[in-house]
């Protein structure tokens, strides 16, 4: 995997067309009402298999978009962006990587997961191991006290150099 130069205008312009698309379909896959329950109960799978996965890329991608905007609007010295939307807790990439000509400045990661309770928990504390291993200032950003609240209990037991924020 290279890293991929992020451009925040095109992606915005390109994560609004496929949230409208998502939207087209999740009409689509409720535009009726089965008549009968198990009917109903197999249009809830198809419901859930078409979208859960894409539920969830939409919503990092929006967040990751949001911290970089805040990033620009805080005016830190970063003169190229890199990102990787799709993958979670990459060994060599965050998901947000900000340089001054080539030093690494900022390694970012965020997760859009509300409480961090089963399998979200097991994940944030994999990629809070792997963001503390790289380099420059290190960020973990989350969405609801719940997420913070754990991650920032996990940086202080782990020790890590990571500076935890909510957004």
């Amino acid at each position: 995997m290279t890293a991929k130069q992020l451009n925040i205008t095109k992606e915005k312009e390109q994560l609004e067309k496929q949230v409208e698309l998502f939207f087209i379909d999740l009409v689509l896959l409720t535009k009726d009402i089965p008549p009968f329950l198990n009917e109903r109960v197999e249009r809830i799978n198809l419901i859930r298999s078409k979208t859960y996965e894409k539920t969830n890329q939409l919503q990092h991608r929006n967040l990751l978009i949001r911290i970089v905007e805040h990033f620009i609007s805080q005016q830190v010295d970063v003169n190229l962006w890199t990102w990787h939307p799709e993958q979670s807790s990459d060994e060599k990439y965050a998901d947000i990587t900000g340089f001054k000509d080539e030093k690494i400045i900022l390694n970012i990661e965020a997760t859009t997961s509300s409480k961090a309770i089963g399998k979200p928990r097991l994940q944030m504390k994999k990629t809070l191991a792997s963001l503390n291993s790289k380099q420059g200032k290190k960020y973990y950003f989350v969405q609801t006290i719940e997420m913070y609240n754990s991650a920032l209990r996990t940086v202080k037991t782990e020790n890590y150099d990571i500076t935890v924020e909510k957004i």
